[in-house]
């Protein structure tokens, strides 16, 4: 298969699998972490002074600091519906669905399935090499234990067949070795352990995972990154979960987006409660954004944090919700919803209740002391 050919391949099949964008950039280091860097000396990072160590530093600048083989990048966007007009204590859309990192990565997972498979058919891009080794050792030893057989037998020719079958069938269990970032191949599949042959490897990337995301999707040709520092798509606003795929594949890259769709509009400027966000650098002053205070700010509130907060339990759709580019009809989201969202009765859930009441939800990363101290601020806020 062509590279041009697998890039239409992974375009139709990601549509096909609940993901509504889809772009091609390459691997190279990414020009905007210099915005990236000088929103980290601003000194706005609260308690997350993680995002200033080294290791994070340099995956962020080259993602092939992440696969260092990686040629091409996939970047894929799953829609999300904002919620109604909220009404008193406010939770963020996104935490109506089901965990989304979990869902998103199953989905790609899925995804690179189908590219190993295809690729696999083609005869390109088999198996990672680790795996190649182990394949082929396996089929070392399965072939010694042939011999040994044959040997101790009368050879005739329906018994041969009958032990090249077995052969077959011993391969089987080596199908589900663990491999990391690399997929596996079936007996019939099996490639020569030739070390000119070329393998196939990825790795998949969720919010999570220290990639620019944005800089990426934006770089893949599929939106820009508005006043509000968040990635908006023309047709779906800045109501996506985006996702990346680092290939070893060489894929030819879509072109960069260059439209600046934000003009004079201000309105996220404006509407901020905690006015945290630059519309010159988009970026935003994180130790004083809602979702930052109520989901990622560890520890208790100062007086000042507490006021922030308003009567928001976990996180803020403020900009989402004002921004015209969101205003457009996209349907429902593929993601599942998710068994519970926050409520103000949740301040007497032991650690145990509030771990199974949200097992499947992002709300799981405020933890239960978390979730308590944002309750607390929200009914002292709404009582004044």
């Amino acid at each position: 298969m062509q590279t041009n050919q697998i890039k239409e391949f992974i375009r139709a099949e990601s549509k096909k699998l609940g993901f509504c964008v889809c772009g091609f950039t390459n691997a190279e280091p990414c020009a905007d972490f210099v915005r990236y860097q000088q929103w980290l000396e601003t000194d706005s990072l609260g308690t997350m002074a993680y995002l200033k160590r080294e290791d994070t530093l340099a995956k962020r600048a080259d993602p092939r600091a992440l696969l260092p083989e990686a040629q091409s990048i996939c970047v894929l966007g799953v829609p999300m519906a904002l919620r109604p007009a909220p009404s008193e204590p406010e939770v963020a859309s996104y935490a109506w669905y089901a965990d989304y990192h979990e869902t998103i990565l199953s989905m790609a997972e899925k995804l690179v399935e189908k590219v190993r498979q295809q690729s696999a058919v083609s005869g390109q891009w088999p198996v990672d090499s680790d795996q190649q080794s182990a394949v082929s050792s396996q089929c070392s030893v399965v072939s010694d234990k042939l011999s040994a057989v044959s040997s101790q037998c009368s050879v005739v020719s329906d018994q041969q067949s009958a032990v090249s079958n077995h052969h077959s069938s011993l391969l089987t269990p080596y199908s589900s070795l663990p491999t990391p970032h690399s997929s596996l191949l079936t007996p019939n599949q099996l490639p020569d352990p030739s070390p000119q042959q070329p393998v196939f490897s990825y790795r998949i990337c969720i919010d999570s995972s220290p990639i620019l995301e944005r800089s990426l999707a934006v770089r893949a040709g599929l939106g820009w990154i508005g006043k509000s520092s968040m990635f908006i798509h023309p047709k779906y606003g800045s109501r996506l979960f985006l996702c990346e795929i680092l290939l070893n594949i060489p894929i030819e890259p879509d072109t960069p987006y260059t439209k600046d769709g934000c003009g004079s509009c201000l309105r996220c400027t404006n509407t901020c409660p905690n006015h945290c966000i630059d519309p010159e650098s988009r970026t935003i002053r994180a130790d004083h954004c809602i979702s930052y205070l109520t989901i990622e700010h560890k520890g208790e509130f100062t007086p000042e944090q507490s006021k922030l907060v308003g009567t928001h339990l976990f996180g803020c759709d403020e900009c989402l919700r004002v921004c015209p580019w969101n205003s457009r009809d996209i349907g429902e989201s593929p993601l599942p919803l998710a068994g519970a969202v926050p409520q103000l009765s949740d301040y007497d859930l032991t650690d145990m209740e509030f771990k199974e009441k949200f097992r499947n939800s992002p709300v799981l990363r405020t933890k239960a002391k978390g979730l308590r101290r944002n309750i607390e601020a929200a009914v002292k806020n709404s009582n004044k």
